[in-house]
């Protein structure tokens, strides 16, 4: 049914753009809890969906660009601990896994509304997401490196140029 309705305005489409809630909050019943949150399926979810919106593109606008222009924890207003620096984990992974992929653009959801926005909406003082988003831009370049480890339980290593070093680095890996 996406595929049929994609189809039809294809011609006019210039980017591909789509959503990503990895679940649905406890608000709106979800049953997904912080003991959650750190664990491979959680995580893996932005993959499955990536791959999802890229295999439709690929078959229908080969070339285009894909953005994601909403992400946050969990739909409907996120839950209670998606404003902790619990979630940084999750966006940051998110931000990275992007990043040498075929998506060029990554949007947070909301800048101040909600358990997931990136400023608390009462106080407008930056949450643990908005600290990791601003590093992030800060130090982590748009070359990305393959850091010869590939993701495993537990492990989640992401390489890249600085920022500051405008795209020029080197890579030195030791083993014992």
């Amino acid at each position: 049914m996406v595929s049929e309705l994609f189809l039809v305005s294809a011609q006019d489409i210039d980017i591909v753009s789509y959503h990503f809630y990895g679940a649905l909050s406890e608000r709106c019943g979800g049953a997904h809890g912080a003991e959650a949150a750190l664990s491979e399926e959680w995580l893996a979810r932005t993959d499955q969906t990536f791959a999802f919106y890229r295999e439709l593109r690929d078959r229908v606008l080969p070339g285009k660009p894909i953005w994601l222009t909403e992400t946050a924890e969990s739909a409907c207003g996120g839950n209670r601990w998606s404003s902790t620096f619990l979630d940084t984990f999750r966006y940051l992974d998110q931000l990275d896994d992007w990043r040498g992929r075929a998506c060029k653009v990554v949007m947070h959801n909301t800048l101040a509304a909600s358990d997931y926005g990136l400023l608390d909406e009462a106080t407008h003082l930056p949450r643990p997401n908005y600290w990791g988003a601003l590093l992030w831009r800060q130090l982590m370049g748009t070359v990305v490196l393959d850091p010869g480890v590939s993701t495993q339980p537990g492990l989640h290593v992401y390489a890249h140029c600085l920022r500051s070093r405008s795209g020029r680095c080197g890579v030195a890996w030791h083993q014992q």
